[in-house]
């Protein structure tokens, strides 16, 4: 019966949709080419076997057609039958928006960050921005504090740009030099400032945000965290170094003076230099605020500025050197590797890392030492500073109670196959004749070059113009006077008086 089905339904017709089933079930049950002929099977055993399945199939499609009319049927009785439990909509046990917490402290923070820029006349041009940095709002009623390397640039015209687009020129009113700091005052009230996190310990792996105008970007934030929070540094020879914030945070050409806070929007440090990307540095809220009271201080106790030039806060008369060092210990060895392959192998030594406008080292025309090595020599004091691995510069140190001596030795040609250092040796021997070559450099003269800053000697080249302007007026005005003196005396000699001529008597008879 089953055999009899099956061959009816492939001899109905060849492309129906069960004949087509059953062909491709035939390799399954052992057929060939040669049992299917024209759609038939010649086949017995598989005649039955496919019969048998497909009366199978056939039974239990008809019972799910039944089952599904059964279903449709009553489905509103299957349905109320069947318990629903109803399913609300999953909520996150917080929102997306209460972990932008950097977004928050931007936003509080922001509006007390302003750009600095200096503006200057350059021929051709005009009036153009030299340069620029950033600063912060420490008070209400216009007190800026930035880097004194950012303002220290002169007579030039300070001009500092709020957070709302408005621009307003800056005075500056006081530069502490030894500590790279300033303070500029513009004429503007109820300003918004930020608090200074003084007291406060800072915790290595703290989140920071740095904000500043870097390439004159304003408003720029970059984020990172405290890498070391007290990191010993040598600043322009200082005697006590002072303690820096070390971060990754991104500080670039134009962040010098903008505010590093934490994340309670307090400030914990002014951002000062940067050595590599990812090794950036800050001065401390406490020695930013030590800063800031001598300014409120002193500008209590003086009444007037008549002075243009900002006043100095140097509690005492300090000889430096002017070059900014960081000690190349292990910690920061290893991360200048990491970031340059290249680096020099050394192990010990320091880094400068920039020159201070005005000083000494900027006096004696000293280069940019950044990225340079300095070992310290060996015995009697002599520090060799080695530029691409050979010795361009060596110091000598002489101390006594009364004075400091520097000589400064230049390295010279020497022959192939001695070695830098033993160059620089022999010449620390003939001190002589290179002092007399260079000359020395007392500490006397180390202060009057110090206090030769830019502005000042801008200031005395006035003066020595308007003196020179003022003898040439004087010398035109005696040319001047000698000129007419001269020309009264050739009128007069010009003019001839005439004199009476005696009138002779008469002769008469020849005779009077």
């Amino acid at each position: 019966m089953h055999a009899l089905i099956t061959q009816l339904i492939l001899s109905c017709s060849g492309y129906s949709v069960m004949s087509k089933l059953i062909r491709l079930l035939l390799p399954f049950y052992g057929a060939t080419s040669r049992t299917w002929k024209h759609g038939k099977i010649y086949n017995h055993r598989i005649l039955l076997k496919v019969g048998r399945y497909t009366a199978v199939a056939t039974t239990a499609a008809a019972g799910l057609a039944a089952l599904s009319a059964c279903v449709f049927h009553n489905k509103n009785h299957i349905l109320n039958t069947i318990p629903v439990r109803k399913m609300h909509a999953f909520q996150l046990p917080f929102k997306p928006n209460d972990y932008n917490f950097i977004a928050d402290v931007v936003e509080k923070v922001a509006p007390a960050v302003v750009s600095i820029e200096l503006k200057g006349k350059l021929p051709f041009l005009g009036q153009t921005t030299l340069s620029n940095g950033s600063g912060v709002i420490v008070r209400s009623d216009g007190w800026i504090l930035t880097n004194a390397h950012v303002v220290n640039n002169g007579r030039r015209d300070v001009y500092v740009k709020l957070y709302d687009g408005r621009v307003f020129e800056g005075i500056v009113k006081y530069i502490d030099q030894s500590s790279d700091l300033a303070a500029v005052k513009i004429n503007a009230t109820n300003l918004p400032d930020l608090k200074l996190n003084k007291g406060r310990e800072v915790r290595p792996g703290e989140w920071v945000i740095a904000l500043g105008s870097p390439y004159f970007l304003t408003n720029t934030v970059t984020v990172g965290v405290v890498s070391n929070a007290r990191r010993l540094l040598s600043e322009h020879g200082q005697e006590k170094p002072i303690e820096y914030i070390q971060t990754d945070a991104m500080i670039t050409m134009g962040n010098s003076g903008g505010p590093l806070v934490n994340l309670d929007g307090e400030i914990i440090g002014i951002s000062t230099m940067q050595v590599t990307p990812g090794i950036s540095f800050a001065l401390p809220a406490d020695h930013v605020s030590n800063f800031f009271q001598k300014c409120c201080q002193a500008e209590l106790q003086s009444k007037k500025n008549e002075s243009y030039f900002p006043k100095s806060l140097d509690m005492k008369r300090k000889c430096f050197l002017g070059i900014t060092m960081l000690s190349l210990d292990n910690s920061l060895l290893s991360e200048l590797r990491q970031r340059d392959p290249n680096f020099f192998n050394v192990t010990h030594g320091v880094l400068v890392h920039s020159v201070v406008l005005g000083s000494a080292a900027h006096e004696t025309e000293t280069c940019n030492f950044s990225g340079y090595k300095i070992h310290p020599g060996k015995g009697k004091r002599a520090v060799h500073i080695f530029i691409n691995g050979k010795c361009e510069r060596s110091f000598r140190m002489k101390r006594n109670p009364r004075k400091t001596l520097w000589t400064v030795f230049y390295r010279r040609k020497h022959k192939k196959g001695v070695h830098a250092e033993e160059v620089v040796k022999r010449r620390v021997k003939r001190t002589t004749k290179f002092q007399r070559d260079i000359g020395k450099l007392t500490v006397e003269d180390i202060l009057k070059r110090r206090n030769q800053r830019p502005e000042f000697r801008q200031a005395q080249r006035e003066q020595a113009v308007k003196a020179a302007k003022e003898k040439t007026r004087e010398a035109k005005a005696a040319r001047k006077a000698e000129k007419m003196r001269a020309a009264q005396k050739a009128a007069a000699g010009r003019l001839k008086i005439a004199k009476p001529v005696k009138q002779q008597a008469p002769r008469v008879g020849g005779k009077r």
